[in-house]
């Protein structure tokens, strides 16, 4: 695991947010692979609390 994807695993869900709003506002200025590992993250985070949401259809 690379340093900064470490630093974005790390991050609290304010501050993902945070930097998440910090990005879409910036986008041009930013470094693709700091994009890149938020997003990746903010995917992760979505798809965890999708699934711990979802009716276990396994009956």
């Amino acid at each position: 695991m690379s340093e900064l994807t470490e630093r974005v695993q790390q991050l609290t869900p304010a501050e993902l947010v945070f930097s998440l709003r910090e990005v879409a506002e910036n986008v041009e200025l930013i470094d693709p692979d700091i994009t890149a590992a938020l997003l990746t993250r903010a995917a992760d985070d979505l798809a965890r609390a999708h699934s711990e949401e979802a009716p276990d259809d396994a009956s």
